[in-house]
C-alpha cells in the first residue's frame, strides 16, 4: 500500500515522524522522512517492485524531492524512452524523470497576491485554464498505472500533488496554522499538535442522501480529497504559508453507449482486454495471492491469473 505524509510550511520532524507512526500498518519494508526549511516528506513503504533499491524519498541529482504509493505499470517503456540518470530499478523513479524531462521550467517564486477561499489560501488565477498545475498535464498524462504522490522542486518553490484517473490511491489535505498537511489517511493529521478535528454534518447528510461523495470533502471540516485524475500545485508566500497555485482534471472518464456492439464479435477483444489490465496488475518481485469474494469478478481474475503470468 504505502503511506504519503507531507508538510508544506515549517516542516518538523516531529510531526513528519508521527504521520508515518500513525500511517505504519501501510508499509511495514520501510519508514523514512525528509525535510528542508520549507518543506517535509513522511513515507512508510510497502515493497513490491525493485525490494531492495528503492527507498523512498526519491532524490534527484537537482533536488526534486518524491513520495509515491502504488504502481506504474508502464515504468519500464517510460525508461526506455528517456535519458536520465536512474538511481533505481522501481517504477516510481520514472515520475521524476517525466518531470525533469517535460515539466515546463518556472523560476522561483514567493507568492506576493493571495485570497482565502474555503479556509485555504489560494494565488490569483489559480483555476485559470493555463494555471501553474495545467503545465503538468502532459508529462502526468504518460503515466499508466495507481497513484497518490507528491513531489517537492525547491528550485520552484512548487510542491505538485496528484491522484490517479480512478483514485485508487487515498489523498488528502488540510491546512493546520501555517502549514499544509497531507496525507493518505484521515486520522495522520492528528500528528499535528495545533490540529482538531471537527465533524462535518453538511457532508454526512449529503452522504446519506446520496449514498457516496458528491464532492471532495470529506467528514471533518477543513479535510479534503484530491480529486481522481487531478493536480494540484501548491507553494509558499513571503510570509511562509502554504498557498494553492494551481488546480486542473489531468483525465476524465467519459462512459457512451455503442450502438454497434456485438457480443458474438466483441468477447474475444473484451477478453484481451481484461487479461492485458491483469498482467499489468501482476507487476511484482514478490509472490502475489488473490483474495476471492466469490463473486463473478475475483473469480475471473483467478481464472485468468495463470495465463497472464505466463
Amino acid at each position: 500500500m504505502c503511506s504519503i505524509g507531507v508538510m508544506l510550511g515549517s516542516p518538523e520532524a516531529d510531526v513528519l515522524n508521527r504521520i508515518n507512526e500513525l500511517q505504519i500498518h501501510r508499509g511495514p519494508d520501510g519508514s523514512n522522512i525528509w525535510y528542508d526549511e520549507k518543506c517535509g516528506f513522511a513515507h512508510n513503504r510497502l515493497a513490491i517492485v525493485d525490494v531492495a533499491g528503492s527507498n523512498q524519498p526519491i532524490i534527484s541529482d537537482n533536488g526534486v524531492v518524491l513520495i509515491h504509493n502504488g504502481e506504474i505499470y508502464n515504468h519500464k517503456k517510460i525508461k526506455k524512452n528517456i535519458t536520465y540518470s536512474w538511481k533505481t530499478k522501481g517504477d516510481s523513479e520514472s515520475i521524476i524523470a517525466l518531470h525533469n524531462m517535460f515539466s515546463k521550467k518556472k523560476s522561483f517564486e514567493l507568492i506576493k497576491e493571495t485570497s482565502l477561499k474555503s479556509g485555504i489560501r489560494v494565488s490569483k488565477g489559480f483555476e485559470a485554464k493555463d494555471n501553474p498545475a495545467s503545465l503538468h498535464k502532459e508529462w502526468i498524462s504518460k503515466l499508466d498505472g495507481i497513484w497518490g504522490f507528491a513531489l517537492w522542486d525547491s528550485k520552484c518553490n512548487e510542491l505538485i500533488i496528484c491522484r490517479d484517473p480512478m483514485g485508487v490511491k487515498p489523498l488528502m489535505r488540510t491546512v493546520v496554522g501555517n502549514s499544509l498537511l497531507i496525507a493518505s489517511e484521515l486520522k495522520s493529521f492528528s500528528a499535528h499538535p495545533e490540529y482538531v478535528s471537527k465533524f462535518d454534518y453538511d457532508a454526512l447528510n449529503l452522504r446519506l442522501a446520496y449514498e457516496y461523495p458528491l464532492d471532495r470533502t470529506t467528514l471533518l471540516e477543513g479535510v479534503y480529497q484530491v480529486g481522481a485524475g487531478v493536480i494540484e500545485t501548491w507553494s509558499l508566500d513571503n510570509l511562509n504559508r502554504p498557498v494553492l497555485t494551481g488546480i486542473c482534471k489531468y483525465n476524465t472518464v467519459e462512459n457512451k453507449l455503442n450502438k454497434h456492439w456485438n457480443s458474438e464479435n466483441k468477447i474475444t477483444e473484451l477478453l484481451d482486454s481484461f487479461k492485458s489490465s491483469i498482467v499489468d496488475r501482476l507487476m511484482s518481485d514478490v509472490p502475489l495471492g488473490i483474495v476471492l469474494s466469490g463473486g463473478l469478478d475475483s473469480s475471473l481474475v483467478a481464472a485468468l491469473a495463470h495465463e497472464a503470468a505466463e
